[in-house]
C-alpha cells in the first residue's frame, strides 16, 4: 500500500487531486479558501453561493446545454466543502453513515424504492455490499451501482431540491440551535453531495478529475493557494 505523504497543509503531496478522497477535498478547500470564506462570508452567503451555482446545472440540463456543466459541478461541490468546513462537519463520515453501500431507504446494495419512504433506515455498513470508498471516484462509483436507473433531468431536480433544503435546515438551526436540527443540516448537505455526483455520473463525468481541473493551482479565480483575491467570483462560465 502506497503511504500518503502529508504536507503541512494537511494534504498528501504525492497524491493527485484526482485520487483524494471526500477528506482530502475538504482539507484541499480549506487550504484554498478558509482565511477569505471567515473573513468574508457569514453561513447564509455560503449557502447562497452553493445554490446558486447548482441553479446553473439545473438551468443546463434544462436547456440541454451541458458542455460546462463539470464546471458548475465542480463550483456547487466547492461551495458545499466550504459550507461543510465552516459548520465543522466531516464530509466523509458523514456521507458513509447515510450511504454505506445500500440505499439508505430500503437497505438494498442497487436501490428498488417505488416510492421513497418518509424515514430513512438505520444502516449498518456491509461488506458483502460495497467496502469502504477511500477516493471521491470510489464514492461516484457507488453512487452508480446504487442508483442504475437515475436520469439526468431526475437528479439535477433533485439537487436542487436538496439544496434548498439545506437552506431551510440552517435557517431551523439559526434560529433555536437544537442539536436533532443540527443534525438535519448534515443530512440535507451529504444529499447535495450525492446528489451532485448523480449528475456527474448521468453525464459520463469524473467528479475528481473536474475539480482536478479548477483547483489544481489553488484559488481557480487567482491561482494561489491560500486565495489570496479576496475571493468573490470566480471566473464566469455562461449557459
Amino acid at each position: 500500500m502506497k503511504i500518503s505523504v502529508i504536507g503541512k497543509n494537511g494534504l498528501p503531496t504525492n497524491i493527485p487531486i484526482k485520487n483524494y478522497g471526500l477528506d482530502e477535498f475538504q482539507k484541499l478547500n480549506a487550504a484554498i479558501y478558509l482565511v477569505q470564506k471567515d473573513c468574508n462570508y457569514n453561513t447564509a452567503d455560503m449557502v447562497s453561493r452553493m445554490h446558486r451555482y447548482i441553479t446553473q446545472v439545473l438551468k443546463a440540463v434544462r436547456k440541454g446545454k451541458t458542455e460546462n456543466v463539470g464546471f458548475w459541478l465542480s463550483m456547487s461541490f466547492s461551495w458545499s466543502l466550504a459550507l461543510a468546513n465552516r459548520l465543522h462537519i466531516k464530509l466523509d463520515s458523514e456521507m458513509w453513515k447515510r450511504f454505506p453501500g445500500v440505499c439508505p431507504y430500503c437497505n438494498q446494495p442497487v436501490c428498488g424504492c417505488k416510492e421513497r419512504a418518509v424515514d430513512r433506515s438505520v444502516l449498518v455498513a456491509n461488506p458483502e455490499h460495497t467496502v469502504y470508498p477511500n477516493t471521491l471516484r470510489c464514492y461516484q462509483e457507488m453512487f452508480a451501482r446504487i442508483y442504475p436507473h437515475n436520469t439526468l433531468q431526475d437528479v439535477a431536480m433533485h439537487l436542487a431540491e436538496e439544496a434548498g433544503e439545506v437552506d431551510e435546515a440552517i435557517e431551523h438551526y439559526m434560529g433555536s440551535h437544537q442539536k436533532e436540527l443540527f443534525d438535519a443540516i448534515i443530512i440535507e448537505l451529504v444529499d447535495v453531495v450525492a446528489n451532485i455526483s448523480a449528475v456527474a455520473n448521468c453525464l459520463k463525468l469524473d467528479l475528481a478529475i473536474e475539480m482536478e481541473k479548477n483547483f489544481l493551482d489553488g484559488c481557480i479565480r487567482c491561482h494561489t493557494m491560500p486565495c489570496n483575491c479576496g475571493f468573490t467570483i470566480a471566473n464566469s462560465v455562461s449557459v
